[in-house]
Parts: C-alpha cells; structure tokens; sequence
C-alpha cells in the first residue's frame, strides 16, 4: 500500500503530514465507548432483517411508526420530519444509509425518539428488538467490518450474531447536516 505524500507550499513534500498518515494506518482502532465503565446498555432492532442497536442513554422512547412528513432537500438518509410535542424531528434511515432496499415500512415499524449531541432525532425501524447489556471489550471498531462505515459506533459480534451499533451523531456527513439544516429552515419559513 501507498500512501501519497502530501505538497505543501512550494511543492516540498511534507514529511510529516506522510509519517502521520502511516502512523494512522498502523495504530490500533479505536472505539467510540472508551469512557464506559461496566457493560455497555444497547437498545436493539432490525431494519431490513440485519439486526442493529443504538445506545440505550441516547434513547428516549420508541413509539409505533407515524406519518413522516417529507423535507424537500434533506439527504437522501432522511426520510423525513415528524412532531414530537411541537417539534419537528428529523426521522433518519438506517436502511438508506446501508444501501439496503425496500424504502416502506410494515406495520410493526416504529420509531426510536433519541438524541445527538447536536439535536433531537428519530429512527426508523422495522421492528424494536431489546435492551440489552453487553461488555465494551466485545465491541469491534467497524471499519474491521469494511471500510466506510463511520456512522457505527461499532460491532459486536455475539452468540446469535453480529450487532452493527450505530453512532448518532456520526449518522449524517458534514455535508449532510448542512443539508438538514438547510431543509429545515426552509420548512420553516413555509
């Protein structure tokens, strides 16, 4: 494998900028639950018969699938909004992002009302599953699953199976959040 040197001013290459990228290849992964003390609480579902969690903290309430409200403009990951007291939320989609197909949800589909750092959000889910308790130290980073998969936190692989935990707030590039942001406030100004 070769990595590309980088030119700064006045075409030198950096060598710094190189040894910091090999340094990045080389180093151990790192987990995004590296303050978690005791076994990690996750709630999980299944979206397009793979089964998912999201971290239990960051779940408020799961409620039965609603009408979605479309947002002109909003990425492709977005299904949508919905009111929650008021507000509207933005309903993310984790079949969308996978690259799964079927884009309607059945009848058992349901909505997990959670939050990010940043906001509010919901999503969408074919089918609620449990909470459940298991040890960070079982937790792999994702990208030893595959390459580009930065909105999972991570995977657990377990007796019954894989588990792709996914990471709210690294759900939406920058790109994006621009984006939602964006089709939010012209939804609002309608």
């Amino acid at each position: 494998m070769s990595v590309p040197e980088h030119r700064g001013s006045g075409g030198l290459a950096c060598r710094g900028h190189r040894a910091a990228a090999i340094a990045h290849l080389l180093a151990p992964p790192r987990l995004r639950f590296p303050s978690v003390k005791g076994p990690l609480g996750l709630v999980t579902f299944s979206v397009g018969g793979r089964r998912m969690a999201l971290a239990l903290g960051s779940v408020e309430r799961v409620v039965a699938m609603v009408e979605v409200t479309p947002l002109p403009h909003a990425p492709d990951v977005v299904l949508g909004a919905v009111d929650v007291a008021g507000e509207a939320v933005p309903v993310f989609d984790v079949r969308r992002r996978l690259g799964l197909d079927g884009d309607a949800y059945g009848a058992d589909a349901v909505l997990m009302l959670a939050h990010t750092d940043r906001r509010a959000v919901a999503v969408a889910a074919d089918a609620i599953g449990e909470v459940r308790e298991i040890d960070p130290a079982a937790v792999a980073p994702a990208d030893a699953l595959a390459p580009g998969l930065e909105h999972l936190a991570g995977v657990a692989a377990l007796d019954d199976g894989l588990l792709l935990i996914q990471d709210l707030d690294a759900f939406l590039t920058a790109d994006e959040e621009r984006r939602l942001a964006l089709a939010e406030a012209e939804a609002a100004r309608v």
